[in-house]
């Protein structure tokens, strides 16, 4: 206790006389430096720590790793990963990967999560060695037992998605809910997410909203949007539009997309809000700026209808080329309608047919339907009745009663 108590003296010196100190080492520095030549660990540690940054005495990178491996080698854990650190990093010394390592493992075998984190975090992404995820998984459950939130987290995001382990719900569940216990809070937020579908754990509702509240009052947005929603559906609770549009505001204002979205469905709808689509238009458009799939559809339909804004089919096509090169089969179909439409000035029946082909094969029979109107009537292309019947039969054998009732009629003929 006097050692540490001297040492803190020797650092509030220094942060009072270095202003005004007239030479490079101060006095302050020069009895923690006593103390260091001593023997004291910690105090190398800090002696270390003021060379590193200049703080007291002239920087000088050479003294600051001497003092660190000093006070290392006298079992300073702090003084083992700050080494540690220095050589991954490669800013004050050429980066050497083998010893940060050698500094992290020493660190981790006498104890210290951290290292034993860091050493999880080395092998998951491959920091400076080949990527090996059982031996990710290994340091981060040493760390996570040791109890160090962190690990608890990536331990049960490796679960999550199998990697270096089978993938388990519920050790998934157990250590999300552990790093949630501890204060992580993106950890809360996937708690509350598996407590409300009943993944990896018994579903719970109540457990749900307590993790959603608790992560939403510590500032995360996806958290906000996951009260907003059980607000909005009543679930575990009296349902409560108030309170929802309160959480996907707070959400939205802190920029979170999908809470935008959120807001921008509920003024397209009048659905919790007065119907309003010109506000509609405006949550889509900064969702849609920042790169929300959803949003950019939703603000496309918007173009093409000319609803909450002017009607333009070319933005309309602009902001549907991203989420249809993502494979969005809404944004696909839209896509070959505008095309496909003869009354309109972007018509172009091979772009048309390029963009209903993709949505046909994921079963569309909407554009089913529509590839085979195309064909039986002609537009922009020669007539074909014989694809027609082609289209218009895939999409009957997936129950389309409407693409039925269109082969009747040419059977009639």
């Amino acid at each position: 206790m006097k050692s540490n108590v001297f040492l803190y003296a020797c650092l509030i010196l220094l942060t009072v006389l270095a202003p005004v100190a007239n030479s490079a080492e101060s006095r302050a520095a020069a009895h923690l430096k006593k103390a260091a030549e001593s023997g004291d660990a910690e105090s190398m540690f800090y002696l270390a720590f003021m060379y590193e940054k200049g703080d007291g005495v002239d920087k000088d990178v050479d003294q600051a790793i001497q003092w660190y491996e000093k006070a290392a080698q006298a079992g300073n854990l702090e003084a083992m990963n700050a080494l540690a650190f220095i050589y991954e990093k490669g800013e004050l010394v050429p980066q050497d990967q083998q010893k940060a390592m050698r500094w992290f493992e020493k660190a981790a075998d006498a104890g210290d999560s951290n290292a034993m984190f860091y050493l999880g975090d080395i092998f998951h992404k491959g920091k400076g060695v080949p990527v090996n995820l059982p031996d990710a998984v290994r340091w981060y459950r040493k760390a996570a037992d040791a109890g160090d939130k962190n690990a608890m987290y990536w331990l049960g995001d490796m679960y999550k998605q199998g990697l270096g382990v089978e993938q388990d719900d519920k050790q998934t569940a157990h250590w999300f809910e552990k790093a949630a216990e501890a204060g992580d809070i993106t950890a809360m937020f996937y708690t509350a997410g598996m407590y409300r579908q009943g993944i990896g754990v018994d579903e719970d509702l109540i457990k749900a909203l307590q993790w959603y509240k608790q992560a939403a009052d510590a500032g995360n947005t996806d958290a906000m949007c996951g009260l907003a929603q059980m607000y909005q559906l009543g679930q575990g609770l009296a349902r409560d539009d108030r309170k929802a549009v309160k959480w996907f505001t707070q959400a939205a204002e802190a920029d979170n997309p999908a809470a935008m979205v959120a807001l921008g469905l509920m003024y397209q709808t009048g659905e919790s809000l007065s119907k309003d689509e010109r506000k509609a238009f405006e949550w889509f458009e900064k969702a849609a700026q920042a790169d929300n799939l959803d949003a950019m559809f939703q603000l496309a339909v918007m173009f093409h209808q000319g609803t909450g804004t002017n009607k333009d089919l070319r933005k309309a096509v602009q902001w549907l080329e991203q989420p249809a090169r993502a494979d969005v089969i809404d944004a696909i179909l839209l896509l070959g309608k505008i095309y496909g439409d003869q009354n309109e000035s972007l018509a172009d029946a091979t772009k048309a047919i390029k963009w209903l082909k993709l949505a046909a094969q994921a079963n569309n029979t909407e554009a089913m339907i529509i590839l085979g109107n195309i064909y039986k009537q002609g537009l922009g292309i020669m007539a074909d009745e014989k694809q027609a019947m082609e289209w218009y039969e895939k999409a009957a054998k997936l129950g389309s009663e409407e693409a039925q009732r269109l082969i009747e009629e040419i059977k009639e003929k």
